[in-house]
C-alpha cells in the first residue's frame, strides 16, 4: 500500500509546503498540534522508526543544566545577559563504529548581551525574524560563559536517523524522467526528522515553563547539522530566584619598593604577590618569586 505522501512528495514543492506547515506550527507555539500531525502521518508506516516515534513521550525527554543557565545569567559580572542561545546538533565528524552504539545530540549554550545586537529592544516577532536570518552578525559573538547542558531521551531516535538509508530522494531517474512517487523510507525519514525537531522544542519550552529564568531573557532554540533544522524563540513565563554565591572579600596589600611611588590600582602582578581574605586564618601565601622588576631594582 502506498503512503499518501509518497505520491504527494514526488513534487518537491509539496514536501516543502509540508515542512513549512510544521515550522509555522512551531513558531506559533502549536507544538502539540505539530506532534499530532506528524504522528498521524507516521501511523500509516509499519516500521521500527515509526513505532519509536509513536512511543517517544515528551515526559521521557529532559534538558539538563537549566539551573546552571539561570545561575550564569544572574552572576555574570559583565553587561546584562539579554538572550540565551541553545543549539542542538550532531558532530560533523561522526564516525559510526559498533552497530549497538547510540548517539545523543549535543547541546551548546551561548549567552549574549546587547553588545552586538539590541536583543532587549526587539519584539518577539523581530527576534524570531532575526534568529532565522541566514547569517546574523551577532551569531558567534557570545560572552565567555561556559555552561554544560545535555538533552536526554533522544538518543535512540537520533541514532536511527543518523543511520537511516533513505535520507535523500532523487526525483528523476537515470534518463531524466520524473519519478512518480517518493520511497516510503524517505517519507519515514523526513517525518521522523521533523518529529525530532518538535520534541526538542517541547523540551526547551517545558524547562522554561517549569523553572523560568533569572531574568526576562528570551531563549533562542536552534538546530545545526541536522535535517529538518528548525529554530524558534521562547520567553520565560516567570522569573527564577537564584541565590548569589557568597564570595570571600579580597583585600589587596601592595608593598612598593620605593615610598615615593604613587598609589595605583591593584594589578595582576600585585594580585599574584599576596591575597588576604576577610579572616586572618584564611591566608594564602604564594611562593616568593624574583620577577623582572625585583631583579632590576636589586641591581640599582
Amino acid at each position: 500500500m502506498i503512503h499518501p505522501l509518497q505520491n504527494a512528495w514526488a513534487n518537491a514543492a509539496v514536501e516543502q509546503d509540508y515542512a513549512r506547515t510544521i515550522t509555522a506550527m512551531i513558531h506559533s507555539g502549536q507544538l502539540d498540534g505539530a506532534v499530532a500531525k506528524l504522528l498521524g502521518d507516521l501511523a500509516a508506516i509499519d516500521s521500527p522508526l515509526a513505532d519509536l516515534c509513536q512511543v517517544l513521550s515528551p515526559d521521557t525527554i529532559t534538558l539538563s543544566g537549566w539551573d546552571d543557565i539561570s545561575t550564569a545569567i544572574a552572576q555574570f559580572e559583565g553587561d546584562p545577559v539579554t538572550a540565551v542561545h541553545l543549539i542542538m546538533s550532531n558532530p560533523t565528524d561522526l564516525v559510526f563504529e559498533a552497530k549497538t552504539d547510540v548517539y545523543d545530540p549535543l547541546i551548546e549554550v551561548a549567552f549574549y548581551t546587547d553588545a552586538h545586537m539590541k536583543f532587549s529592544t526587539l519584539s518577539p516577532e523581530q527576534l524570531l525574524a532575526e534568529s532565522l536570518a541566514p547569517s546574523p552578525n551577532w551569531y558567534g559573538q557570545s560572552e565567555d560563559i561556559e555552561v554544560y547542558a545535555e538533552i536526554i531521551g533522544l538518543a535512540d531516535l537520533n541514532t536511527a536517523l543518523l543511520r537511516h538509508k533513505n535520507q535523500y530522494f532523487l526525483r528523476s531517474d537515470d534518463d531524466g524522467a520524473a519519478v512518480e512517487e517518493a520511497p516510503l523510507g524517505y517519507v519515514e525519514f523526513t517525518l521522523a526528522s521533523l518529529f525530532r525537531a518538535v520534541r526538542f522544542h517541547q523540551a526547551v519550552k517545558a524547562e522554561l515553563d517549569a523553572h523560568g529564568l533569572a531574568g526576562n531573557v528570551p531563549v533562542i532554540a536552534d538546530m545545526d547539522n541536522m535535517r529538518a533544522s528548525i529554530g524558534s524563540v521562547y520567553y520565560p513565563t516567570h522569573l527564577q530566584e537564584v541565590a548569589i554565591a557568597e564570595v570571600a572579600t579580597l583585600s589587596i596589600i601592595v608593598k612598593p619598593r620605593h615610598d615615593e611611588l604613587p598609589p595605583r590600582e591593584p594589578s595582576g602582578r600585585s594580585l599574584r604577590r599576596r591575597i588576604v581574605f576577610d579572616t586572618p586564618e584564611d591566608i594564602i601565601a604564594l611562593p616568593a618569586k624574583r620577577g623582572f622588576f625585583k631583579r632590576l631594582f636589586a641591581r640599582s
